[in-house]
Parts: C-alpha cells; sequence; structure tokens
C-alpha cells in the first residue's frame, strides 16, 4: 500500500509540475502578445 500511495503522490506531483509549467507558459504568451499589441497600438 505504502508503494502504492507513492505512486499516486509521483504521479500528482508530476500532474502538477505540467499544470505549472502550461500556466507559465500562458502567462508567458500573454505578457508577450500584451506588449506586441501597446507597440502596435503606440505605433500607429
Amino acid at each position: 500500500m505504502i508503494s502504492d500511495d507513492w505512486i499516486a503522490d509521483a504521479r500528482r506531483t508530476r500532474l502538477i509540475r505540467y499544470y505549472d509549467k502550461a500556466v507559465v507558459a500562458v502567462v508567458i504568451v500573454a505578457a508577450t502578445g500584451a506588449s506586441v499589441a501597446a507597440t502596435l497600438l503606440l505605433a500607429s
């Protein structure tokens, strides 16, 4: 049972890591898009 719990925890941690990476990627894309939009608005 201990090994099963460890596997479940490892899977959960892995999912959390993937989720964190996805959130970071979305934030980076949003920030980049916002800066590009601001640059275009200021340029025009």
